[in-house]
């Protein structure tokens, strides 16, 4: 065995007592998901306080098996079993005039072939076909039974009978010809075979992975419904999970497989977990074991490495000496208690270490203390401390051989890794980190601490200050740019600009989301607007990316009407991350020189992290406010403030779309036509 299959089989603790042959149902429980299934367990007692995190864990899910299929945010959506999923399906379908014929398959699972055989009592008619070999269909044999009576022919990707796979492309093209949906069950491929949805363009595409998480009776699984198809299905039996707001409660409830399908809220930018392991770490199509592949895609509460998310504690009453209640679960309140005491320690050891490279010099391979002390210019014994800390926090790995990266931290915590957060940690522990020990000054006196830093020559406004100084400007810079990534994407993905040929990136930073909507939308130019220093960075990212042509840079600040008037005329104005960062007068100013720089029926586009009119939190824009108030003057939005300034300002049609894989919510207004 190579020693990346033997790296992965130490996952499983059971691959060390016996062998192992892969199943259908039942595949052996890593020791990562045994921790996380542990955690999950622990949540139980906190009851509706936990609904946070485990929307965000599913939301999280969501998004990673969008990644893996190549499939456009919000068209996953989850489920308990494969057979549920299709389920979901069928009862979006009726049968209409002549087309009432279900075309399925001999050699496919016995369970939806049930659900689908009873489908006849609806008003189908259930149409079995056999291949002729007797293990897999020639795609004639498919074509011909494809006329237009068929509604759908619902089949596996690969026989779970037989081993059979199926030409699925030329199957898709069949029945688009002829009229039929096709309902592809990938139970068996997806992970092995590589499959892309923008592709092969299915109406339908069902997985799921094996089921240890509730003892063989229940697992995962997942549908991906075509955008388009989706926009025009209502389930037959919607449940709270497709609601807008899943908190909520008190609207219409929305159908499970809109255009936008799973409507979560999330809890925040979230905390990737040992299970999660998908394609952003090890490239969307590089081959791992199998009982990796699967058992990696989902953790029913994706925490890593020990660091647990920031949960509520508990409304119940406290004794004089503030002992909790019994049955309060006061000893894991008091866990997490505690964990947020030491928090500063926690992540200021996470931040030394990534300045020191000890991620990027343990990421190739096992290095001793001392080996890492001489390369690292350390001293070895202090190191060695810092080393533990990272080991017992799940981001080092100590072997015989000394300390090594693990999955998670070669992608998130090194310079070049795929899914690098060193941009933002590096913001995060040079601009936030001594901010926050003056937080009780700036709370008792209302006003921002940016003065403070060593760059700041006086100027309490962090943003004036940075400008102060290029290489803070551009390590802030940097660090929005990787927060923003796949903001551009999603927003094109979300918001219909087809129509739109000229965009305003209004406080566009370092051009990180000007660029993806260039690659999405290639008729859009787009002008971005931001400090002079911040357009001399954007600049060098935009040549870089040869997109100069569409993307252009002017200098100029929100709050002056300057730039509204030389850029006059736009289509579509974009506040991505921008209003939050100023004070009550200066946002109503920024959106009155938005409203000007639009053309009548032009757009306002605003993407931000919001706080919830609700509930208290959640718990990162609440953070995020804390932040801007120790560096601005602005604060983190609820979606009735949004609502009322935008509304304030003039602007109608005014929408406000639900959070995206990125926890931000989209709000959309028009420029009122005048005639």
């Amino acid at each position: 065995m190579t020693d990346a299959v033997l790296a992965a089989r130490s996952r499983f603790p059971l691959l060390g007592e016996r062998r192992y042959f892969a199943s259908q149902c039942l595949g052996p429980l890593p020791r990562d998901v045994q921790q996380d299934l542990d955690e999950y367990v622990r949540t139980l007692h906190l009851r509706s306080r936990s609904i946070g995190p485990w929307i965000q864990a599913m939301f999280e899910t969501t998004r990673a098996i969008e990644e893996l299929l190549g499939a456009a945010p919000g068209s996953v959506g989850l489920h308990g079993s494969a057979t549920a999923a299709q389920g979901t399906i069928a009862a979006c379908l009726e049968p209409r005039g002549e087309r009432r014929r279900i075309v399925i398959s001999t050699i496919d699972f016995h369970s939806s072939r049930y659900l689908w055989a009873a489908q006849e009592r609806r008003g189908f008619e259930i149409v079995e076909i056999a291949p002729a070999d007797g293990r897999g269909f020639q795609p004639e044999e498919l074509a011909a039974v494809l006329d237009e009576r068929v509604a759908a022919i619902a089949i596996a990707m690969v026989s779970p009978r037989t081993g059979a796979l199926l030409d699925a492309a030329r199957l898709v093209a069949a029945a688009r010809r002829a009229g039929a949906l096709v309902i592809l069950d990938a139970f068996q491929a997806v992970g092995v075979v590589p499959i892309d949805v923008g592709v092969l363009d299915p109406d339908v595409l069902v997985g799921g992975l094996y089921k240890w998480m509730c003892g063989g009776g229940t697992g995962l699984a997942f549908a991906y419904v075509r955008p388009e198809l989706a926009a025009g299905w209502e389930p037959a039996y919607p449940g709270w999970i497709g609601h807008r707001d899943v908190g909520g409660f008190h609207a219409t409830a929305v159908a499970c497989l809109r255009a936008r399908g799973l409507r979560v809220r999330a809890d925040g930018r979230g905390r990737r977990g040992r299970g999660r392991g998908l394609a952003r770490r090890a490239g969307h199509r590089r081959r791992r074991a199998p009982e990796c592949r699967r058992a990696d895609r989902a953790s029913p509460v994706l925490h890593r490495g020990g660091v647990r998310s920031r949960r509520r504690r508990p409304r119940g009453r406290a004794g004089a000496r503030g002992r909790p209640e019994e049955g309060t679960g006061g000893i894991v309140e008091a866990a997490e208690l505690q964990r947020l005491v030491v928090g500063y320690a926690l992540s200021a050891s996470l931040f030394t270490a990534v300045e020191l490279g000890v991620f990027d010099a343990t990421a190739g391979g096992p290095a001793t203390a001392a080996a890492l002390a001489a390369r690292l210019d350390a001293a070895p014994a202090p190191l060695e401390r810092l080393l533990e800390l990272l080991a017992a926090l799940g981001l080092l790995d100590r072997t015989e051989d000394g300390y090594r990266a693990t999955e998670l931290a070669r992608a998130a915590l090194t310079v070049d890794g795929p899914a690098s957060l060193v941009p933002v940690l590096s913001h995060q522990w040079k601009h936030f980190y001594a901010l926050f020990a003056h937080l009780p000054a700036s709370i008792r006196a209302g006003r921002p601490q940016a003065s403070l830093w060593a760059f700041a020559r006086g100027e309490d406004d962090g943003y004036r200050a940075m400008a102060n100084s290029a290489p803070e400007l551009e390590r802030f810079l940097a660090a929005m740019d990787r927060s923003s990534a796949g903001t551009g994407t999603e927003l094109a993905a979300r918001v219909d600009l087809t129509s739109s040929r000229r965009l305003v990136d209004l406080g566009g930073g370092g051009g990180a989301v000007a660029l993806e909507l260039a690659a999405a939308l290639p008729e859009l130019a787009i002008t971005l607007v931001d400090l002079e220093l911040a357009c001399a960075y954007a600049e060098r990212r935009i040549r870089g990316a040869g997109a100069s042509e569409r993307v252009r840079c002017i200098p100029g600040d929100a709050r002056d009407a300057a730039w509204a008037r030389e850029v006059g005329g736009a289509d579509v104005v974009l506040l991505s991350a921008v209003l939050a960062d100023w004070s009550a007068d200066e946002r109503a100013l920024i959106l009155s020189n938005v409203h000007a720089a639009l053309d009548p029926g032009g757009r306002v586009v605003i993407s931000e992290t919001l706080l919830s009119d609700d509930v208290p939190g959640p718990v990162v824009p609440a953070m995020l406010s804390l932040c801007l108030l120790l560096a601005s003057n602005g604060a983190s939005l609820r979606p009735s403030e949004l609502h009322a300034l935008v509304a304030a300002t003039g602007f109608t049609d005014i929408e406000l779309l639900p959070p995206g894989s990125n926890g931000r919510s989209l709000l959309v207004a028009r420029k009122q036509i005048t005639t």
